[in-house]
């Protein structure tokens, strides 16, 4: 299975209308934890960019 995440870029608190798609693969159903995971080292890469994103929400594909 997998899922998609919509993300919101954020700059100085301000919501900006760009947006990231991240697709994750996860062969249980359990996807609450696999794209709490998944995000959240999305999120240690981009902060090393200085991006900052968060996730808007998600769907299973």
């Amino acid at each position: 299975m997998k899922a998609k995440c919509y993300l919101l870029e954020e700059k100085k608190n301000l919501k900006i209308k760009k947006s990231k798609k991240i697709f994750i693969q996860e062969k249980s159903n359990d996807f609450r934890s696999a794209i709490k995971q998944q995000f959240s080292d999305f999120e240690t890469s981009l902060k090393n960019k200085k991006e900052y994103f968060t996730m808007t929400h998600w769907q299973v594909i």
